[in-house]
């Protein structure tokens, strides 16, 4: 049985010079930018703030400008 997600996801860039942090998740090598998932009747500047003071604890946090979304739907066969 195929099964489709659709969730909001929220990603920050954070550049120091020219670089910019990513995550690397090893089991499956990938990177990703830090953020996460919406919650139920959440805006997606407090998902951002709470998702990366989740993953970025002893950080000073400030929002900027909204640069934009990306759709993304993916299946899975169960």
């Amino acid at each position: 049985m195929e099964t489709r997600f659709r969730t909001t996801s929220v990603r920050a860039v954070i550049r120091k010079g020219d670089n910019i942090l990513v995550e690397w998740f090893a089991p499956k090598s990938i990177s990703f930018l830090p953020g996460g998932t919406l919650e139920q009747a959440e805006d997606i500047r407090t998902a951002l703030i709470r998702e990366l003071s989740e993953e970025l604890t002893g950080v000073t946090l400030s929002v900027g400008c909204y640069l934009g979304r990306i759709g993304h739907i993916w299946k899975t066969s169960a």
